[in-house]
């Protein structure tokens, strides 16, 4: 499902937008809510979320200046929906320069929160990613050219159990499951672009367990179906479920194999990130040879353990740079690095900042 949070002052608020939709059937998981500024900013960075729904006029941080703290320096891309009781005209044209998905005035009903989310979700990177791939012509019209504003009707538990089988179960279960999700989707659904939907919020979250294991696709599973525009589009989605279905199970079934120790590996990786870490040594831990670990790593995650170090010290290194006590001395210390400037020429190398640049493009005016 799109995961979502919310970042509003005012608990009655929260408390009705939480309570005035069925999250779950419309293809939405609230994965947090925020009770001021800053508390949003920290949780969107920790959550990486599809969509934000945040109130302008909040504590320490305005929603505003959430949203270019994000689009400035975090690695998070999320849609934002503002919803303010403020109808000054100023505060909209500052968030439609913002590039929001929506601006709604308090009080507002749920058919129109329905309707900007409907806008937000398609406007998410797995959409965007979806809108480069060669999609088959059938399906082409439902990224182009749908203009509808309702959502759909989401099988979430049917989405629960597919991804549990694709890690439990045969390819056979599997596909029973995925054909379950199709026939409910059309079912459910009063028109083919809202079972699309269903369709790449389920695709997406596929998406989403595979980076948990450090994998992702390697085939474009949509370019396997037929292009001809006559096959229906309940077909389509099927047989492209199917695909992306198999290269999920296979990558899967490849990880849990012989991923088992790259998994050991990233787990020492995380809780010793900060000390010198030794191919030797790391190989100890796992009690395999050197060689192999680092084909194995590669293999599995497509990164080098070296690689995979540095990005998990900048991660860290980001979060200490909201410390403004902190020198760049000591968070280069405090992840791992003994030499700072070393440190800034790993930073660059990760994120194509400097630390300082960074840093800075984190910082939000107070006057």
């Amino acid at each position: 499902m799109f995961r979502l949070i919310i970042a509003d002052d005012e608990p009655d608020a929260r408390d009705d937008m939480i309570a005035c939709i069925d999250w779950a059937a419309n293809g939405i998981e609230i994965v947090g809510t925020a009770d001021n500024g800053t508390n949003a900013l920290s949780l969107i960075e920790k959550e990486a979320p599809d969509l934000v729904l945040i109130d302008i006029l909040m504590p320490e941080m305005t929603g505003l200046e959430v949203i270019k703290a994000v689009r400035q320096s975090s690695s998070a891309d999320p849609e934002f929906i503002v919803v303010s009781g403020c109808d000054e005209f100023s505060y909209a044209q500052q968030a439609i320069n913002m590039d929001v998905v929506s601006y709604l005035l308090k009080p507002f009903m749920p058919d129109e929160l329905l309707s900007a989310l409907r806008k937000a979700m398609r406007k998410t990177r797995v959409i965007k990613a979806v809108k480069k791939s060669k999609l088959p012509a059938v399906l082409v019209d439902f990224i182009e050219h749908d203009e509808s504003d309702t959502c759909p009707y989401y099988p979430a538990d049917l989405e629960h159990k597919l991804i549990s089988a694709l890690f439990s179960d045969s390819i056979a279960s599997i596909k029973s499951i995925a054909d379950d999700f199709i026939e409910a989707i059309f079912l459910k659904n009063g028109s083919s672009s809202q079972a699309f939907d269903c369709f790449l919020i389920l695709y997406a979250e596929i998406c989403r367990s595979l980076i948990e294991l450090g994998l992702h696709f390697i085939d474009n599973s949509f370019a396997v179906v037929s292009n001809r525009v006559s096959v229906e589009v309940k077909e389509v989605l099927r047989q492209s479920l199917y695909a992306i279905c198999d290269e999920a199970f296979s990558l899967v079934n490849n990880v849990q194999s012989s991923g088992f120790l790259v998994r050991k590996a990233i787990y020492y990786i995380q809780k010793n990130y900060n000390e010198k870490i030794a191919l030797d040594s790391l190989a100890g831990e796992i009690h395999v040879s050197p060689v192999y670990l680092s084909s194995l790593f590669s293999k599995v995650t497509g990164k080098t353990i070296g690689e995979y170090i540095q990005n998990i010290r900048v991660e860290h290194a980001k979060s200490l740079m909201q410390d403004s006590a902190l020198s760049m001395q000591d968070i280069a210390e405090r992840v791992g690095y003994s030499d700072s400037k070393y440190f800034a020429y790993i930073f660059k190398k990760v994120t194509g900042r400097t630390p300082a640049t960074f840093r800075n493009q984190m910082k939000i005016k107070t006057d």
